[in-house]
């Protein structure tokens, strides 16, 4: 069962506040002032987020890779569920593709509609030497702006370049969008 505060899977839960929570969100409801509380989880996401970029910084440096495979690279669910509400209220994959950017710690490249630089049989496609997504005109999927992402993270030394780039990409499409179902279900 997940806690519906952190989103933690815990094996137990306490009902606080209508909200069934982990053990140590129930403590911090029920002592500390909301306005502790909120500071608390906002300084603990700061955190969280420097030390993922730090580490990639240090996986880079040592030519080691931060993930081996696709299913691994596969971000948490709260990450996926921002990703796809940045896309909602931006109506744009550029946001999308920052939030995916931060949590990986790499320079995000931004969606534009260019059809001229898309080849025929393509949706889309990365360019790397620019860190731009080019997209075919029409709506893009879901599917395809994570295919298109994890190109990016071979560029910035996140995931290993293999020549079963596009095969990796595919997987890692299917596990994002997996992982969102599953949550939801």
């Amino acid at each position: 069962m997940r806690c519906e505060i952190c989103g933690e899977f815990a094996t137990r839960r306490q009902r606080v506040d209508n909200s069934l929570c982990c053990m140590t969100c129930a403590f911090r409801l029920r002592y500390w002032s909301p306005l502790d509380f909120l500071k608390e989880s906002r300084r603990l996401e700061r955190e969280n987020s420097e030390l993922r970029a730090k580490t990639a910084q240090i996986f880079r440096k040592e030519k080691r890779y931060a993930y081996n495979n696709a299913v691994s690279a596969v971000p948490t669910v709260d990450i996926l569920e921002r990703a796809m509400l940045a896309i909602n209220l931006g109506e744009n994959f550029s946001v999308f593709s920052v939030v995916l950017g931060d949590y990986y710690g790499i320079k995000a490249p931004p969606y534009y509609n260019f059809p001229e630089g898309v080849p025929k049989d393509a949706n889309a496609v990365y360019h790397s030497l620019k860190n731009e997504v080019y997209c075919a005109k029409g709506p893009l999927s879901h599917r395809t702006a994570f295919h298109e992402f994890w190109h990016a993270l071979e560029r910035h030394g996140i995931v290993p370049k293999t020549k079963d780039s596009e095969k990796n990409a595919n997987t890692y499409a299917i596990a994002c969008l997996k992982r969102l179902k599953e949550d939801q279900a």
